[in-house]
């Protein structure tokens, strides 16, 4: 997964021939939020096609709150040293384990904001598991390259 960040590829040299009916299908979808079903679907069939054996580090997925909890904590939960949790977490994710804890961390803080639009920034933030508001901002300006008050919530696309 790691080598295709910031590249384009071409979807049916990546994952095969069978893609071409999902991109035919994209290509007469009429909205996003359509275009996005097409693909999770196919996703989703094609993850339980594949056949990956469980190892520890699967367990760490199975605690609910586990992006608030340090690296340490999760490499314990998966029964690995942390440095053995990192390279293991890598290839099987395909991000580092701090990376993936922000996008969980930031994707609570948004849920959290659509649901309940009356809370302040500055709740959503303590209440996601952030040190502060400031640290929500960064990660809001990485991963959505605006801000919030110029952010449309009412139309966003939140998992």
């Amino acid at each position: 997964m790691t080598l295709f960040v910031g590249n384009f590829e071409d979807g049916v040299t990546v994952l095969g021939n069978d893609f071409k009916e999902v991109q035919e299908r994209i290509e007469e979808a009429v909205d996003f939020k359509t275009m996005v079903g097409i693909v999770e679907n196919y996703l989703i069939k094609k993850v339980k096609q594949a056949k990956i054996g469980a190892q520890p580090i699967d367990q760490v997925f199975q605690h609910s709150q586990w992006h608030l909890q340090t690296l340490d904590q999760m490499a314990q939960a998966a029964y690995l040293s942390s440095r053995q949790f990192e390279r293991n977490f890598l290839p099987r994710i395909g991000v580092s384990p701090k990376f993936y804890s922000r996008l969980i961390r930031f994707n609570t803080a948004m849920k959290m904001k659509q649901n309940q639009p009356r809370l302040s920034w500055m709740h959503v933030a303590y209440q996601s598991g952030y040190y502060d508001h400031m640290h929500l901002l960064r990660d809001f300006k990485q991963f959505t390259a605006s801000v919030p008050s110029h952010f449309e919530m009412e139309t966003a696309l939140i998992y």
